[in-house]
C-alpha cells in the first residue's frame, strides 16, 4: 500500500478512547486515520517511522502541520481497521508499522524483529482478510505465555 492522500475511514468505540496532542516534527499533512509515530530523539510526530521510531496513535482530525504545530492524537482506544492481515489465524497478535512503513493503517504488519513498536493488538476479526478492531492500548508481549 502507500501513504495516505486523503482520510480515511475510522470507526472507534469512544468508550475505550483517550486523546492528546503532540507537536509536528515538521511540514507534513495528517490525515484523519493516519498512523503516528513518534520520532527517535525529538518526541515529536512524524508519518514515516525510522529505526528506533515508536507508534504513537492515530490521527483525529486532518492538519496540514509545519513543524511545532499540534496534533490531535488517539494514544488509546478500540479502532475498526481495513487491513487484509486481519485473519482469525492472527486474533491477538500484535501488529505494528514496518520500519520505513507508511502511516497507513491498511500497511501494518505482524509485529517483529525491524518493525517500530507495536501498534496494537487484533482483538476481534470482523471480515477475515478485510478488517477487524485493534487494541491499540494494548502494545505489551504477554511473558510466560
Amino acid at each position: 500500500m502507500a501513504a495516505l492522500g486523503a482520510a480515511v475511514d475510522i470507526i472507534m468505540d469512544a468508550r475505550w478512547l483517550v486523546e492528546t496532542e503532540i507537536k509536528s516534527s515538521g511540514t507534513l499533512t495528517f490525515y484523519r486515520g493516519a498512523l503516528v509515530s513518534i520520532a527517535l530523539g525529538t518526541g515529536t510526530a512524524k508519518l514515516s517511522p525510522a529505526d528506533g521510531d515508536e507508534f504513537y496513535g492515530i490521527c483525529l482530525e486532518p492538519k496540514s502541520a509545519v513543524s511545532g504545530t499540534l496534533i490531535r492524537v488517539a494514544i488509546r482506544g478500540l479502532f475498526l481497521i481495513a487491513n487484509t492481515a486481519f485473519t482469525d489465524a492472527n486474533l491477538n497478535k500484535l501488529f505494528a508499522q514496518a520500519g520505513g512503513g507508511t502511516d497507513n493503517p491498511a500497511d501494518l504488519i505482524l509485529q517483529t524483529t525491524g518493525t517500530a513498536g507495536a501498534a496494537g493488538r487484533l482483538v476481534a476479526v470482523k471480515t477475515s482478510g478485510t478488517s477487524g478492531w485493534l487494541d491499540i492500548s494494548d502494545r505489551s508481549t504477554v511473558a510466560n505465555a
